[in-house]
């Protein structure tokens, strides 16, 4: 299992980055995210500001991690951004019952990666992980 840890290591840091990349580069439309922030009362200038920073915030912490440069502080700028985008795009207490399910997954799935990231945000990284033995 030892020699294998390094592949294991790698290919989670491309799993766990993967959703955050994908919403960097502009695959999933950021226009919803612009009009959940206008909806929400922040002004469309700032909203589509914010929907910038998020994605810069994806791309840079998505490649750091894929990379592994820095993991634990990827992990924490991925929580930063996580927790709001979160909070706005998925406010499961506001949504109407047709698509409330939808919201309910879509915010654990959420708190899943938040759990995900902190793990790795309170260990020693994974380059520190790969050379624990057992």
């Amino acid at each position: 299992m030892n020699h294998t840890r390094p592949y294991l290591f790698f290919a989670a840091r491309v799993l766990i980055a993967l959703v955050f990349l994908i919403n960097g580069v502009g695959i999933v439309s950021p226009s919803m995210a612009v009009h959940d922030m206008v909806v929400r009362g922040i002004p469309e200038h700032l909203a589509i500001l914010l929907s910038l920073a998020g994605r810069i915030i994806d791309i840079v912490c998505g490649l750091g991690f894929v990379a592994g440069i820095y993991p634990r502080l990827c992990a924490i700028g991925l929580i930063l951004f996580l927790i709001p985008a979160t909070l706005i795009a998925h406010a499961v207490w506001s949504v109407p019952s047709p698509i409330f399910q939808v919201q309910l997954i879509n915010f654990f799935k959420n708190v899943s990666i938040v759990g995900g990231l902190l793990m790795v945000a309170c260990s020693k990284g994974f380059r520190g992980l790969q050379n624990q033995k057992g």
